[in-house]
């Protein structure tokens, strides 16, 4: 089981920092623009910038961010920019709970 050691938000996309030995598989693809999410009614994304690269695992929807020395960062125009330190960083989309339903994506 992998253990988190930092956890940042940014609306409804969550960042936890993966030990330092953590390795990825070079069967990840990266992800075109180094875009998380984009805004289902404005456009506006959340996006990966600076030394950093926004990888997908084949076959789900598991992204990891490959942070090199000097340190990258995740921006929309609607929130503040959430700094992130060199190492690898598990991005998540938090969910919403539905007793009446399945559970589901938090909407920005």
């Amino acid at each position: 089981m992998l253990k988190f050691t930092e956890a940042r938000r940014q609306g409804e996309i969550i960042t936890f920092k993966l030990p330092d030995n953590y390795t990825i598989s070079r069967q990840t693809r990266k992800v075109k623009g180094n875009v998380i999410r984009e805004g289902e009614k404005s456009g506006h994304q959340h996006k990966v910038e600076g030394d950093g690269q926004l990888v997908l695992f084949p076959g789900t929807n598991d992204m990891v961010v490959e942070v090199g020395k000097k340190g990258a960062k995740i921006t929309h125009p609607e929130h503040k920019d959430v700094k992130l330190p060199p190492g690898n960083h598990a991005v998540k989309v938090q969910k919403e709970y539905d007793p009446q339903k399945d559970s589901k994506d938090v909407k920005d």
